[in-house]
């Protein structure tokens, strides 16, 4: 019988420790996903102010990811490290649209997507239309991370919400404690 015990109980924690990871996993990703999201405005903002200046996708590629190299700190930007691999790829002798593809595949979200096919057009078509285009998705782009903002805020405030209710209890005991002893019927 205790053997059937230890038995269940072994599997419940390995269940449960499978569980967790699953859910560590998850957040990584999301955490992942979030970095890339806020990295994204300001990767199309620097490709379409130095488009607009008249310089070739290449070489505005390569600005950017020489730029965060140079300044490259202990914070993670994965966006910019996607760049970064891009123009080691190039570099390699790798053609530019399958770089462009990577981008949007290894990103896995659909900003970078939308980036890698305005690129890609960009092979095919030429720049002439390019530059209002990424105008218009850097617009698009901070509007996104505004709103990202607002809900990062706004899951802030939630998650103070349990630890002010236990400091509200606390000193609603420090208030009713005297006011308790010192009642008499």
């Amino acid at each position: 019988m205790k053997a059937l015990h230890l038995i269940i109980y072994l599997s419940v924690i390995a269940v449960l420790l499978y569980v967790s990871r699953l859910e560590k996993q998850k957040k990584k990703l999301q955490e992942q996903r979030r970095k890339l999201k806020l990295d994204y405005p300001e990767i199309v903002g620097n490709m379409a102010v130095f488009v607009s200046a008249g310089m070739p996708i290449k070489y505005a590629w390569n600005k950017i990811s020489a730029r965060y190299s140079a300044k490259r700190n202990e914070k993670e930007h994965p966006g910019f490290e996607l760049f970064v691999t891009g123009t080691k790829r190039m570099a390699d002798g790798e053609s530019e649209r399958s770089v462009y593809h990577a981008l949007a595949i290894n990103a896995g979200i659909i900003e970078y997507g939308r980036l890698s096919r305005l690129l890609v057009q960009n092979l095919e078509k030429g720049s002439r239309a390019l530059a209002p285009l990424l105008e218009d998705e850097t617009e698009a782009a901070f509007v996104e991370r505004k709103r990202m903002a607002l809900k990062s805020g706004e899951e802030a405030g939630t998650k103070m919400l349990f630890p002010m209710m236990l400091m509200m209890g606390v000193v609603m005991a420090i208030v009713m404690t005297p006011a308790l002893l010192n009642f008499k019927v």
